[in-house]
């Protein structure tokens, strides 16, 4: 979903965590038991996720460290949005 923030493809995220809900599938850094992720912990993962060997480089644009960090934060605030909908929804 990180991929899908970079590219801001929000409807596909929006789908996506519907399925991942009824999956049972973890949707952001909080469902992975980091329970209040910090900019720090975010900039970490991004860094590892931009290292040279990685995937990441596959895209069809150039993805560094802060453009990642700045996706994770933003999924999480999509998340967090969304799971707040459902609840008030149920």
């Amino acid at each position: 979903m990180v991929q899908l923030s970079l590219e801001k493809h929000f409807e596909e995220i929006q789908i996506l965590l519907k399925l991942y809900g009824t999956l049972k599938l973890p949707r952001s850094l909080k469902e992975l038991s980091f329970k209040n992720p910090s900019d720090k912990l975010v900039h970490a993962i991004a860094a590892e996720t931009v290292t040279p060997e990685k995937a990441i480089h596959l895209l069809p644009f150039k993805v560094t460290e802060p453009d990642v960090a700045q996706a994770i934060s933003q999924l999480e605030e999509i998340t967090d949005k969304y799971k707040a909908s459902v609840t008030v929804g149920n």
